[in-house]
């Protein structure tokens, strides 16, 4: 198994016949607060977002379902969020892809958000690693307004 493309956007569109849209592709994000203003350090913007990734698939690997654990760190390294979803068209074609969907968008800690992304492959009743964890980030930054008062 190889990763093609990882990519964090603001939104996917998954069409059967054309294949996936990704709209908004980023690697950083400026957030704009008042002066003074008190932010947690465990803030989270009420933003849809997404991650998207591909990945091809080695002979033999077709046929089994795959799974994608993402797990999300903020820039204190402290884990934001872990989960698992199923690949979207499993063992059909010699590709696979996951949309990995947010609501919220983590932005109490200026710094680098971390972005873990591991395949697991089940096998009848096993499960087992099908490719290593990745990783990318998400540069979080966060400017005082004036305009903003």
């Amino acid at each position: 198994m190889k990763l093609l493309l990882a990519a964090p956007c603001n939104l996917v569109s998954n069409d059967p016949e054309l294949g996936h849209s990704l709209i908004g592709v980023f690697h950083d994000i400026m957030v704009r607060v008042i002066p003074g203003a008190e932010i947690p350090n465990n803030a989270v913007l009420p933003k849809e977002w997404a991650i998207f990734s591909k990945w091809s698939l080695d002979p033999g690997e077709e046929g089994r379902n795959h799974f994608l654990v993402t797990e999300i760190y903020w820039p204190d390294g402290s884990k934001l969020s872990e989960t698992r979803i199923k690949s979207l068209a499993p063992g059909v074609s010699p590709s696979i892809s996951f949309i990995v969907r947010s609501q919220g968008f983590p932005f109490g800690q200026a710094g680098k958000i971390k972005i873990n992304l591991r395949v697991e492959e089940e096998d009848g009743t096993d499960i087992k690693i099908a490719h290593e964890a990745v990783e990318i980030e998400i540069l979080v930054r966060i400017e005082k307004d004036l305009a903003l008062q």
